[in-house]
Formats: structure tokens, C-alpha cells, sequence
């Protein structure tokens, strides 16, 4: 998306609350076009250790912390672990910028896991996604995905796990029940 459309100066970043996390979603992306030399030949991409970039067109993709402040204009932004974050700042930021673009489509993509702080900007960002996806708020420029347990389900059951994690089993090793112990 950052790169393939020929958006001159597209920003792209991989936010989270820590460098290590944004890296999280950077490094992958970094080693994909890495082990791709036709994309890198085909697109003009360049990479360093923490950026990607297109010279002809000034666009990259960059992991970023959360105390990100405004003045991005962001073609694509990706909050991990939002759960984390100590406010919205981030996330404001990012939409902030991305209303400053004109005539093209930005992304925003959060991926997180609920986390325990039900007073969180993660948790307010929920709300309105569950309102979305009952029908009680209408917005056709959002979309959702949340796994969760049923409300009659026992979250100490490990037999309900897979449906709030479906890669339970594939990438969480159904032998090792993190936090069995805690329940």
C-alpha cells in the first residue's frame, strides 16, 4: 500500500508504546521486502535498520513510539498492542494526520489484545468497534474484528480460549497455557 500506488511522500508507521513492539510489525515487513529482490527492483525500495523507503517518491515505512506527536500525514498507520498505551496520544496523532490527506484512502490498523485497564483508550476504542459491529452505531468507514468469549463462558476455561484467540493451537502452542497457573 505504501509503496505500489506511487503516492508521492506516503507515510508508513508501526506504532506501539515501546520500540520493541513497533519493531514487532516493522521487522517482518523489513525482512519480507529484504528476501524479495524483484519487489525492491520493481518498486525502487531501500531499507535500513529502521526504515523503509522509496527515493522517487520520499515515501516509508517507520516504526515510531507512542509519544508520537502530530505533523505526520500518514498513507498507513499500524497501532500494536494498543492495550498498552498509557493514553491516545498516538492514536489521535495517527488520525490526526491522516485526516490532513486529501483525495487518497489512509489505513489505520490496530491489532491488540483487550489487556485489564478498563478506563484505556484500547478499551474506549473497543466500545465503539462492539457498537459497530451490534448495528447500534452506523459507520461505513470502519471495520471490526473482534474474538472474544461468549458472555456465559468461563474465561478460565481453556476449552473457550480458541475463540478469543484463533491462533490458539497454531501459533500458541495448545500444550503451554500461558497463565494457567494465574487462574
Amino acid at each position: 500500500m505504501n509503496f505500489a500506488l506511487g503516492e508521492q511522500g506516503a507515510q508508513g508507521f508501526s506504532g506501539a508504546t515501546s520500540m520493541d513492539q513497533a519493531a514487532a510489525v516493522f521487522d517482518p515487513a523489513k525482512k519480507m521486502v529484504e528476501m524479495t529482490p524483484d519487489l525492491v527492483d520493481a518498486l525502487g525500495l531501500e531499507v535500513s535498520a529502521r526504515a523503509i523507503f522509496q527515493s522517487h517518491t520520499g515515501s516509508s515505512f517507520k516504526p515510531v513510539i507512542a509519544k508520537t506527536k502530530d505533523g505526520g500525514i500518514p498513507w498507513i498507520s499500524i497501532c500494536d498492542e494498543l492495550h498498552q498505551a498509557i493514553d491516545g496520544t498516538q492514536l489521535a496523532a495517527f488520525r490526526t494526520g491522516m485526516g490532513k490527506r486529501r483525495g487518497s484512502d489512509p489505513l489505520l490498523l490496530i491489532i491488540t489484545t483487550a489487556g485489564f485497564n478498563l478506563a484505556g483508550v484500547c478499551r474506549q476504542e473497543q466500545l465503539y468497534f462492539e457498537a459497530v459491529l451490534a448495528g447500534t452505531i452506523r459507520d461505513d468507514s470502519k471495520f471490526a474484528m473482534i474474538y472474544t468469549i461468549d458472555a456465559d463462558d468461563d474465561w478460565r476455561d481453556f476449552r473457550v480460549w480458541r475463540k478469543a484467540n484463533p491462533g490458539y493451537g497454531v501459533s500458541v502452542d495448545e500444550d503451554h497455557q500461558i497463565g494457567a497457573q494465574y487462574c
